[in-house]
């Protein structure tokens, strides 16, 4: 589901909105559906610095989600898109969820996880009208879609503790003008100022795209590939066609 949450400065279709039959792979995520929302054009912007001088260290990744105020707000409009879309009498219960690290952890496989995801599936199934109940206490810890679309401030608080990524990070080598202080490469993925170095996924993007990254970065890919091999054209020169038939 894509659309446009219209705040100001931001572009169309900055939205999108996935429809869960199963939020999980265990018994507990086959018994609730989701509408899962995120930010498709975040403007938030975070920083990649190195850890030491070790270059075996990880490097130290600050994404710095909801930094750009326009991420907070598309994403309390999502939620309360979210809620009216499900406001309807067949809906036995709606609640504010989120894959926090509590979430995680529970859904680890092992013997004790499994034990307490199959007491939770049967009182699930057998709770009927205290069902709402079971899922404030338990899965919720309190929290309700009635109080956050009432009070904003818990709406704020919810979204910031919550917030979460979508796992496509991308722009930290960003391709650009030499004269850019903040490129890494140009426009044929090659390294400012290291020769024989290229850069060919989604860390080139200067701007991260309104959709999922996985077809702009085989783009990229193969854009860089054709280049390092020779093989991109002229502009200027004819283009040399193939077909090729499949009975």
């Amino acid at each position: 589901m894509r659309f446009s949450s219209g705040l100001a400065d931001t572009v169309q279709g900055d939205m999108h909105g996935a429809i869960l039959s199963r939020s999980g792979w265990h018994s507990v995520g086959y018994r609730l559906g989701t509408i899962f929302f995120w930010v498709n054009k975040s403007y938030s912007r975070g920083r990649v610095t190195l850890a030491s001088a070790n270059a075996f260290d990880e490097p130290n990744v600050d994404f710095a989600m909801l930094s750009d105020s326009r991420d907070l707000e598309r994403l309390k409009l999502a939620l309360r898109f979210g809620a009216a879309t499900l406001a309807s009498a067949s809906m036995d219960a709606i609640f504010p969820s989120s894959y926090s690290p509590r979430v995680a952890a529970v859904a680890v496989p092992g013997t004790w996880n499994a034990l307490q995801r199959g007491a939770l599936s049967a009182l699930l199934d057998i709770a009927g009208p205290l069902r709402g109940a079971l899922i404030k206490g338990v899965v919720t810890q309190g929290i309700t879609i009635d109080e956050l679309l009432a009070d904003d401030r818990k709406m704020t608080e919810f979204v910031m503790r919550h917030v979460g990524g979508t796992w496509h990070p991308s722009g930290t080598c960003r391709m650009g003008s030499s004269s850019d202080p903040l490129a890494v490469t140009d426009a044929r993925g090659a390294v400012h100022g290291i020769e024989g170095l290229h850069v060919c996924d989604a860390s080139l993007m200067p701007s991260i795209p309104c959709a999922n990254t996985n077809v702009p970065t085989i783009m990229i890919a193969e854009r860089v590939a054709d280049a390092l091999r020779g093989t991109v054209l002229d502009k200027h020169e004819p283009a040399a066609h193939a077909v090729t038939q499949a009975p």
